[in-house]
């Protein structure tokens, strides 16, 4: 593996593979609660079986037994993983009784993948989720956390941004400097970037690089006991992975990681949800909305039809986001025109959303990223190693 940027800018969430059309219409304005801890709701393999290939289950979440969410939730925060893929594919995650949209949420590359990604989901019908997979494997949902409905103002969970600050890096490149199979580190993250000690919870981007052996990644608040939840994994060795994270603050102020494999990893905080102790306000308040695309130079949506060659940008825009601060959104690179370095960034800053070694030119890389927004709600992504773009939004912060 070549070494890669370790900063990752922006949060991530995963990604879409088809076309659906914009015009969805945001839900009333919610704010974040946290899951006192990560809290797992499903897992396959211990019940129901796999899902796929060409299956779709309902997961009840608000309300449901075993689950922290609510009734009165309208989305949810869910780190969802597919296990042993069984080829190429995707999964797609959106709201009970509502026509599955042309999107995914993960993308498998390969049989025996193992792939996980933050979801952020408006509830459906009954408070649940239908998931679609297209390959065959088992699937495991994780609960982080839930949006409810929010008043006029709010003092506790709104998204505050942050510029984005390396809180942990082993020191990549020195062997000493790996982390052990199984170790855990703690983190201080109150009182960074402007972080209060109330926060509902801190939002970063958690990377193993140069993974020692193929297994998973958690991130939970320091002083408890570590969840029964994994918040990304790596499918084999020297592979490099990241997701986006969502976990309160524990003692000290601190997160604890840890890797069951073993590797490099990197912490880097891009925001935060307010605590008790903010003012009352509107902005960071979250609109939830379905899936919607956004982008796609394959199909000309967007975007010319076109290949964006290496060190090329396309600019988006959020319809009817007009004023929020940031986007939730799922991103992806399909079909880079040439081995190497595959990442995606926002402009500006310069720093990849995310970067991975392509093995192979039809490699598709999808994370899930909040993405930066000016008034005419416009962003603008970037590619280092080419490839289609391609972009779902499920909602957004206003300002």
């Amino acid at each position: 593996m070549r070494r890669l940027t370790p900063l990752l800018v922006l949060a991530l969430v995963v990604a879409a593979l088809a076309t659906r059309p914009v015009g969805a219409q945001a839900d009333p304005l919610s704010r974040f609660v946290a899951a006192p801890t990560p809290t797992r709701i499903l897992d396959t393999r211990e019940a129901g079986g796999p899902l796929g290939p060409d299956g779709t289950r309902t997961l009840a979440v608000a309300g449901a037994a075993g689950s922290p969410v609510p009734n009165e939730a309208t989305a949810a925060v869910l780190t969802v993983t597919l296990v042993d893929a069984a080829g190429p594919g995707y999964l797609t995650v959106w709201p009970a009784g509502e026509l599955r949209p042309l999107a995914s949420n993960l993308n498998a590359t390969f049989a025996g993948q193992t792939v996980a990604n933050l979801v952020t989901v408006k509830l459906g019908a009954g408070g649940a989720v239908d998931m679609y997979a297209q390959t065959g494997g088992h699937v495991v949902v994780d609960v982080a956390g839930w949006f409810e409905e929010a008043g006029p103002t709010e003092t506790a969970g709104r998204f505050v941004p942050a510029e984005p600050t390396w809180v942990l890096g082993t020191r990549i490149g020195e062997e000493e400097g790996r982390a052990a199979p199984g170790a855990n580190l703690d983190v201080v993250v109150a009182g960074v970037a402007g972080v209060p000690a109330d926060a509902v919870a801190v939002v970063v981007v958690a990377t193993l690089h140069d993974a020692s052996a193929p297994g998973f990644v958690t991130v939970w608040p320091t002083g408890g006991t570590r969840p029964q939840a994994s918040n990304l994994n790596a499918s084999a060795v020297g592979q490099t992975v990241s997701d986006l994270v969502v976990v309160p603050i524990g003692d000290g102020g601190r997160i604890t990681v840890t890797t069951q494999s073993g590797g490099h990893l990197l912490v880097d905080l891009v925001g935060w949800f307010t605590g008790p102790s903010a003012p009352a306000a509107s902005t960071g308040l979250f609109a939830p909305v379905s899936p919607a695309r956004v982008l796609d130079t394959r199909e000309g949506h967007g975007a010319p039809r076109r290949v964006v060659g290496p060190g090329g940008s396309v600019a988006l825009t959020v319809p009817g986001a007009s004023g929020a601060v940031a986007a939730i959104a799922n991103v992806t690179v399909t079909d880079p025109p040439a081995l190497g370095l595959l990442d995606l960034a926002p402009l500006p800053p310069t720093e990849p959303l995310a970067a991975f070694d392509v093995d192979e030119p039809a490699l598709t890389l999808a994370r899930a990223a909040v993405l930066p927004l000016d008034e005419e709600a416009s962003t603008t992504l970037s590619t280092r190693s080419g490839g289609h773009l391609v972009a779902d939004v499920q909602g957004w912060f206003v300002a």
